[in-house]
């Protein structure tokens, strides 16, 4: 739900840009040897703007449009019980009072709500071992080979469980993140059998941590061919722009010359 929070942000101190948002710029920069292959992962937060709680001392200020009781009951899916339990007025609660519902957790229509989004998520990949020295972002230098090893090896010393294998040593890893979408690149040797599972496996359970539900559905493991924020990834070499929207893009330009005067 867009929630029109522009009064509200127009109070407010306005918001730094959400940090090291994800563009498309920044993945034809991505070196791999010879010898490798790009392997892409990727993990969705399941409708996570709605699991970001507002802190209490600050919901009266998130106030929605008046609504009677009756309506949001009738029409909201909301039952009476429900409404009654999180009723903090002091008039009587019945059917025709009206009420201002209150956000609980940050609308997206709030200016701050991006920024508090991409930096919850981009903490949980830190605690997964995911430093910003291996984050793909335009505002940060490409990270180096060297430094997408180090990310394997640091990922593998906070989960001592989950050592590396002689065959995974060469593994690097590289990540972009964008609001609720984490995207992992890690370049292994060609023919490599899921080499980002250890690093899947400490991110699957930072985000849990952190009491961000994941959709588990979107789950997408170590594929050579995928399709990231409008940019496809193929056959684990090359990066072009997504077909499909590239074939829209044609038939309108197509359409605006045949049409225009």
């Amino acid at each position: 739900e867009v929630w029109n929070g522009s009064n509200l942000s127009l109070a407010t101190v306005r918001p730094p840009m959400p940090p090291h948002m994800a563009t498309p710029e920044v993945f034809p920069d991505i070196e791999i040897d010879p010898g490798e292959h790009l392997f892409v992962s990727k993990r969705d937060a399941s409708v996570y703007f709605d699991q970001l709680f507002i802190p209490k001392s600050i919901r009266l200020w998130f106030g929605r449009p008046a609504v009677k009781v009756r309506d949001l009951v009738r029409l909201g899916g909301v039952a009476f019980e429900d409404v009654r339990r999180a009723y903090t007025g002091k008039t009587a609660l019945h059917d025709d009072i009206v009420i201002y519902p209150l956000c609980r957790s940050w609308p997206m229509g709030f200016s701050w709500s991006s920024f508090i989004a991409q930096s919850v998520l981009l903490n949980c990949c830190v605690a997964a071992g995911l430093g910003h020295d291996v984050l793909l972002a335009s505002d940060l230098p490409i990270p180096s080979k060297e430094a997408t090893e180090r990310s394997y090896a640091n990922v593998c010393s906070r989960n001592r469980r989950h050592s590396p294998q002689r065959s995974d040593a060469l593994c690097g890893h590289r990540y972009a993140l964008a609001t609720d979408d984490v995207m992992l690149f890690t370049s292994a040797r060609v023919g490599a059998i899921d080499p980002a599972a250890r690093t899947l496996r400490a991110l699957d359970e930072a985000i849990q941590r952190r009491g961000v539900q994941a959709a588990t559905h979107k789950n997408v493991n170590d594929q050579l061919s995928e399709t990231c924020i409008g940019v496809d990834f193929c056959d684990g070499r090359y990066v072009a722009p997504n077909a499909k929207k590239v074939c829209r893009l044609l038939v309108a330009l197509a359409h605006c010359i045949s049409t225009s005067p």
